[in-house]
């Protein structure tokens, strides 16, 4: 059901049309001719964006574990996931995008981490040290 409406499924996306977004957006090739090795290199780049979340010091879940399968889904915000596999595949790619989704994902991790950590409150800075 959830192919024929992607709008209706669960809150997290498999890995597996993540990579189709992430590589849609890239522009490089049509998703639908993605090979099995690109699959699984798209998944190493998710399991980088997963071990960065989980060095972030605003994420305060459980350790999210890597993939093991384009099928999975993880308890992760699906733009965070998509955004992050774009700049590893750029930057792999050796493309002048590199700059611009490495910026983006790590802006839209902090942000996404920050308002899961400390909900939608604006940074506080005590400045009584002055």
């Amino acid at each position: 059901m959830t192919s024929m409406n992607p709008q209706i499924r669960d809150l997290y996306s498999p890995l597996e049309e993540l990579i189709m977004q992430a590589l849609r957006r890239h522009g490089e090739f049509t998703p639908s001719t993605v090979d099995g090795d690109v699959s699984l290199m798209m998944m190493e780049f998710a399991n980088e964006v997963l071990e960065e979340i989980n060095s972030h010091p605003y994420f305060t879940g459980t350790e999210l574990k890597p993939y093991v399968s384009i099928q999975e889904a993880r308890e992760v915000p699906d733009n965070i996931v998509v955004l992050g596999m774009l700049f590893h595949y750029a930057v792999q790619q050796h493309s002048s995008k590199s700059q611009m989704a490495g910026e983006k994902f790590f802006r839209t991790m902090n942000q996404k981490l920050y308002v899961m950590k400390h909900g939608t409150l604006k940074p506080y800075f005590d400045q009584s040290f002055r």
